[in-house]
């Protein structure tokens, strides 16, 4: 569906009411868990290859690259980063990827993590 409305001229820089962009609601919470990665890597694709803009900040500030880095997998982080993402985007009070990335690294980590590994 996507591919066919890309191909009939729709506009990927278009953004809803809280300015999010097809990209950001890729990555967004609900909206990533009904699809799998497989096609939400094909879906992310399409939009870059359509020109979606990679470092655009929603009105919470929030970029797509920071959204990826809470609900999507390694492998498209770095597809993204790989395309010209910045890792330290934000605006305001957000935090950028690479500080998201850091503290869901935080929560996961086991509990007996040597002290030493944060010096």
């Amino acid at each position: 569906m996507t591919q066919k409305l890309l191909t009939l001229g729709a506009d990927v820089h278009v953004t809803n009411i809280r300015g999010s962009t097809a990209l950001h609601l890729l990555f967004k919470g609900e909206l990533s868990k009904h699809c799998h990665a497989e096609k939400n890597d094909a879906i992310l694709g399409l939009l870059l290859d359509s020109g979606a803009e990679l470092n655009r900040l929603n009105y919470l500030g929030e970029s797509p690259l920071s959204l990826a880095a809470k609900y999507a997998s390694y492998k498209t982080v770095k597809r993204m980063i790989d395309a010209g993402a910045d890792v330290n985007l934000t605006k305001g009070s957000t935090n950028s990827a690479l500080l998201v990335s850091f503290m869901i690294a935080l929560t996961t980590l086991p509990h007996h993590t040597p002290p030493y590994i944060f010096r």
